[in-house]
């Protein structure tokens, strides 16, 4: 599975699909992609690894969380929470 995220919305794809359905879509360099998704900035500066090594982990993540399971998105959120490494955000 690989995953993209949207306006906050995360979308999965099979993998063999992945190219089809995202050609012109995955922001080109790591700004572009930070820029995409700016309610996280924080988040993102927090965790102190550039945003696409973030979203590699939230794919791999989510990968680990299905592992043959179906979810619901709550559910996913559930299994995700679990796996998540806590970082304290200032302000």
């Amino acid at each position: 599975m690989a995953l993209h995220q949207r306006e906050a919305t995360p979308f999965l794809y099979p993998t063999t699909d992945w190219p089809v359905s995202t050609v012109g879509v995955q922001p080109p360099s790591e700004a572009s992609l930070s820029a995409s998704m700016p309610s996280l900035d924080a988040m993102i500066q927090a965790a102190g690894m550039p945003v696409t090594q973030l979203v590699e982990l939230a794919a791999t993540g989510i990968g680990q969380a299905l592992d043959g399971r179906e979810l619901s998105k709550w559910e996913l959120g559930a299994e995700l929470g679990k796996r998540a490494v806590l970082v304290e955000i200032p302000g």
